[in-house]
């Protein structure tokens, strides 16, 4: 791994980058990017303010993971996630 140097990112530069990033493009590309690159992409994104945003690259990625993978998700998992999430809701 390279040692990245600490750096300033303009917020015009952050701002471009997470337009290009959205959830379009999660949909056209996650799926092609190796668990390892997903994560970089999820690290910056929550970097520049926009952890949903990058939630929702990871769970697209995870779409088209293997069971050896690292983001794959089980359908017991998925189901089980579905379910909180729905309790989580009516709680509300």
């Amino acid at each position: 791994m390279v040692q990245a140097a600490c750096v300033h990112v303009p917020p015009i530069i952050a701002d471009e980058f997470v337009a290009a990033f959205d959830d379009r493009a999660a949909a056209n590309l996650a799926t092609t990017l190796t668990c390892e690159e997903v994560d970089a992409m999820a690290a910056l994104l929550e970097i520049f303010g926009q952890p949903r945003l990058a939630d929702v690259w990871v769970a697209i990625h995870a779409d088209g993971d293997d069971k050896e993978d690292a983001h794959w998700v089980s359908d017991d998992d998925q189901d089980d996630a579905e379910q909180a999430g729905e309790e989580e809701e009516a709680r509300a």
